[in-house]
C-alpha cells in the first residue's frame, strides 16, 4: 500500500502528478539557482575580508565568472519556468510573454523595468497576496548593482577593491533579496499548484 503527502493511501503522489502536466515544478531550479548566487556571492565576501589581495583575487578569478555564468543561467531558466506556469495560471493576463522571458534581460533598454514586470505578473497569477514589496525591493537592488558595476570600474575601480564599500554592501543585498525572491515566487507557485491539488481532488 502506497502513502502520499496527503495522507491518502489509495492516491498516487497528488503533487507530483499535478507538476507531470503542462506544469513545470520550479523548485529544483529554485534551489540550484539559490545555491549558486549565495556560492558566487560569498566567493566575493571572502576575496573583500582578506582586503582585496593579489593572491585571494588570483584564486578567485578563475572561480568567479564560472559561478556567476551558472549562476546567472540558473537564475533565468528558473525565471523562464515560473513565467510559463503563470501564463497557465492566468492565460493573456501578462504584459510580456513567456518566449520573452529570458530575451528581454539583454535588451538595452527594457531590461531595467520589465524583468520586475514580468515578476510581479507572475506573483499575481500565483496567487500572491499582501505587497509585492520584495519584489520591489530586490529590483532597486539589483539595479544598484548593475549600475555600480558598470560604472565603478569605469573610473578605475576593481569589484575586489576594498574601499569599495557600496559595491560590496549593495552586491550581497541584491544576492540576498534575490534569493528571498526566487523562494517567494517559488511557495506561490506551490501552494497554486497544491490548492489545485485540493480542488481538482487530483
Amino acid at each position: 500500500m502506497s502513502s502520499t503527502s496527503n495522507g491518502d493511501p489509495a492516491r498516487p503522489n497528488s503533487r507530483a502528478a499535478a507538476y507531470r502536466g503542462a506544469l513545470a515544478d520550479p523548485r529544483p531550479l529554485a534551489l540550484a539557482a539559490q545555491t549558486m548566487i549565495a556560492m558566487e556571492t560569498l566567493l566575493h565576501v571572502a576575496v573583500t575580508v582578506t582586503g582585496g589581495r593579489d593572491s585571494a583575487i588570483a584564486w578567485a578569478a578563475p572561480l568567479s565568472v564560472p559561478l556567476f555564468l551558472t549562476a546567472v543561467g540558473l537564475f533565468l531558466c528558473w525565471f523562464h519556468r515560473c513565467s510559463r506556469n503563470a501564463e497557465l495560471f492566468a492565460p493573456g493576463r501578462h504584459q510580456h510573454s513567456e518566449e520573452a522571458t529570458v530575451g528581454i534581460w539583454f535588451h538595452p533598454l527594457k531590461m531595467l523595468w520589465a524583468p520586475r514586470r514580468i515578476a510581479l505578473d507572475i506573483w499575481n497569477a500565483s496567487g500572491g497576496t499582501g505587497s509585492p514589496w520584495l519584489i520591489n525591493a530586490w529590483w532597486i537592488a539589483w539595479l544598484g548593482k548593475f549600475f555600480s558595476a558598470l560604472l565603478y570600474p569605469a573610473f578605475g575601480g576593481s569589484v575586489y577593491d576594498p574601499n569599495a564599500t557600496y559595491m560590496f554592501q549593495i552586491g550581497v543585498v541584491a544576492a540576498g533579496l534575490a534569493i528571498l525572491m526566487i523562494h517567494q515566487l517559488t511557495a506561490a507557485q506551490d501552494a497554486k499548484v497544491g490548492a489545485g491539488v485540493r480542488d481538482t481532488g487530483f
